[in-house]
């Protein structure tokens, strides 16, 4: 019996022997910095009109905007410190479309504002018509129907309005604009 204890007493030291490992005699562990999220920046998956604070994607001119952030970072689109600021700006110049240049229609201030060129205008058109219940032709009035197109222009410029009506409101306001 002491025989049979004694082998017992044997395996089991001989299983903790094989089977301890010291910690500190393994490699360090590396991480993969590909793995890591502590090493990777979050990607703003926001569209580029909302990220500017510039939901009309209005592009960089020479124009003293309230609210434009210099140095611009874009490159192409004007940026601006509050969304309000960059809706401020595109109700100044659809304003500015439909009374001093007499652009009175969807389809007229959207050729002046996102000319074929550089944009699919009959698509454009036939979007901001359509979210704003009229015909093209159809002749607009403002301040009435301003708001419906500036969030008209915005959903199509980024796919998305992410914005309350107190936002566009008060950005089409601080354009000088009184809403009803």
């Amino acid at each position: 019996m002491d025989k049979i204890i004694g082998i017992l007493i044997l395996a089991v030291g001989a299983f903790f022997l094989v089977n301890d490992k010291d910690e500190s005699k393994t490699e360090p562990k590396v991480i993969d910095s590909v793995d890591d999220p502590v090493d990777e920046p979050e990607q703003d998956t926001r569209p580029r009109g909302i990220k500017n604070n510039n939901p009309g994607n209005i592009k960089i001119s020479g124009s003293g905007w309230t609210g434009k952030v210099s140095p611009n970072t874009d490159g192409t689109f004007e940026q601006f410190d509050t969304a309000e600021n960059g809706i401020r700006a595109l109700a100044k110049l659809l304003v500015k479309y439909y009374a001093d240049y007499n652009l009175l229609t969807v389809k007229d201030i959207l050729d002046r504002y996102a000319p074929g060129v550089e944009n699919d205008s009959v698509a454009y058109v036939d979007f901001v018509s359509n979210k704003m219940g009229v015909q093209p032709d159809d002749q607009l009035t403002f301040p009435n129907q301003l708001t419906a197109l500036v969030n008209a222009i915005i959903k199509y410029e980024n796919g998305i309005n992410p914005y309350p009506f107190i936002v566009v409101s008060n950005g089409i306001q601080s354009a000088g604009v009184k809403l009803s």
